[in-house]
C-alpha cells in the first residue's frame, strides 16, 4: 500500500483487533503494509513494568514483533473485505532468535519489520510464520522468526 492516508485507514481499523491497551500497547504507526511486509514504529513507554532504570532489555523486542505480526494479518483482512469483528491469538514460538544490543531506551521509536515466510492467502486463520528485525535509529537490535496461531471471531 503507497496511500499514506488508506493505509492511516486501515491501520486504524486493524488496530481495533489486537487485545492490548495502554502500555501494553508497543505498536505506535505503520509506516508500510503490503502483502510481502509491514514496517511500523514501536516504543516501550517509561511506565511500562517490563523497564528497569528507564531502558528495555532487547529480549523483550519480541513482543512488538508478535503485535506488529498480528497487526499486518489485522491490515490484510481489512483490506480484503474480511467480516470479523476480532482475532483470538497467541504466539506458539520464536525461533533463531538473535539480539545485537543487551538492551536500549525507553520511550525511542524502535523501527519493526516483519514478513511473512512464504504466502499469506488469507488473513484469516491459522499458523503464520514470520520473520522479523528490530532497529534502533538504524543500529540492528533484534532479529528472528516467530510463529503465531490465529483464529477469527466472526462477526
Amino acid at each position: 500500500m503507497s496511500d499514506g492516508d488508506g493505509m492511516r485507514s486501515s491501520a486504524d481499523a486493524a488496530s481495533r483487533f489486537l487485545p492490548h491497551g495502554g502500555t501494553a500497547r508497543l505498536i505506535r504507526e505503520v509506516l508500510s503494509s503490503s502483502s510481502e511486509s509491514m514496517t511500523c514504529i514501536a516504543r516501550f513507554p517509561s511506565e511500562n513494568a517490563l523497564l528497569q532504570d528507564g531502558r528495555a532489555a532487547s529480549h523483550l523486542l519480541v513482543e512488538p514483533a508478535a503485535q506488529a505480526a498480528a497487526t499486518h494479518l489485522a491490515i490484510l483482512a481489512v483490506e480484503s473485505g474480511t467480516e470479523i469483528r476480532g482475532f483470538e491469538g497467541f504466539l506458539t514460538s520464536a525461533k533463531n532468535v538473535e539480539f545485537f544490543l543487551p538492551d536500549f531506551p525507553a520511550d525511542t521509536d524502535v523501527t519493526i519489520h516483519v514478513r511473512p515466510r512464504g504466502t499469506i492467502r488469507k488473513a484469516k486463520s491459522g499458523l503464520f510464520k514470520f520473520r522479523f528485525e528490530a532497529e534502533l535509529d538504524g543500529t540492528p537490535l533484534a532479529r528472528g522468526e516467530l510463529s503465531t496461531y490465529v483464529m477469527p471471531l466472526e462477526s
